[in-house]
């Protein structure tokens, strides 16, 4: 009796259990066929209001913006920021500036890839690559520009310290042509005075003596040397000597006798 019941029980449940698996895999089929749906129409809408420009390198890339009232779901926010960030981007390239904040829209490019899976974002990936490698060309271009200043500056540092010393070395030749010109007009005055000093004028008596030698008995004494000096006596009885300029110093009578 018992088996009879169960037998009945189980004829029962088993048309239940077929139905119920049945309209789960009509559920998943009903949500694959939505999904697909909304995944062609996100990427048909994508398409849309994709254009692209040209590099000037020559390369194409694509620029995606979709407006506001195109987008649904719970990744609007995160779609409508990075394309913000992409327009900003955008403007800073155009005009060779520096591009900020590449850090926070590839987050915000992450971000729109786990809240909105059926969102296509190949072409905003694209388009971040571009802006990076604009980036990094720029400074590299910054750098390169930065050590021609410096060689370029180091340049003229050396430069000006060859002119500094060709002109030191010019002075020092000059100096020593100066110190060569002193010494022969040294030279010179000092044969002339010598000259004059051994030359007897008309009316003039002259006697070079030293100073340690005794006077002789036989000549009268007219003249002595004394400190590198020869004294002259003069017509009238002057005692005087001619120094370097060639000119008569008088002195002492008593240096004379």
């Amino acid at each position: 009796m018992s088996k009879f019941i169960l037998f009945v029980l189980l004829l029962g449940i088993a048309p239940i259990i077929t139905l119920s698996a049945q309209v789960e895999d009509d559920n998943s089929l009903h949500k694959k066929t939505v999904n697909n749906s909304q995944s062609k129409k996100k990427a048909g809408l994508v398409q849309r209001y994709t254009t692209s420009f040209t590099t000037t390198e020559g390369e194409i890339i694509p620029r995606t913006r979709v407006p506001e009232f195109e987008i649904s779901g719970g990744g609007k926010f995160t779609i409508l920021t990075l394309q913000s960030y992409l327009n900003q981007f955008e403007r800073q390239c155009n005009v060779k500036e520096h591009i900020k904040d590449l850090d926070r829209a590839k987050e915000y490019l992450f971000y729109v890839s786990q809240r909105d899976k059926d969102w296509p974002v190949a072409t905003y990936s694209a388009e971040l690559k571009y802006y990076e490698e604009y980036e990094m060309k720029l400074i590299e271009e910054e750098l390169r520009r930065a050590e021609l200043a410096r060689q370029r500056q180091v340049f003229i540092q050396d430069s000006v310290w060859t002119v500094r010393e060709q002109r030191e070395k010019a002075r020092r030749i000059q100096d020593s042509l100066e110190i060569v010109r002193r010494d022969s007009v040294i030279r010179e005055t000092t044969n002339e005075v010598y000259l004059k000093s051994n030359t007897l004028t008309p009316g003039t008596k002259t006697r070079t003596t030293n100073a340690k030698s005794e006077p002789s008995t036989s000549t009268p004494k007219t003249g002595r040397r004394y400190e590198s000096h020869t004294y002259y006596t003069g017509p009238r009885g002057g005692c005087y000597y001619i120094n370097a300029d060639g000119k008569k110093v008088y002195v002492d009578r008593s240096l004379c006798n």
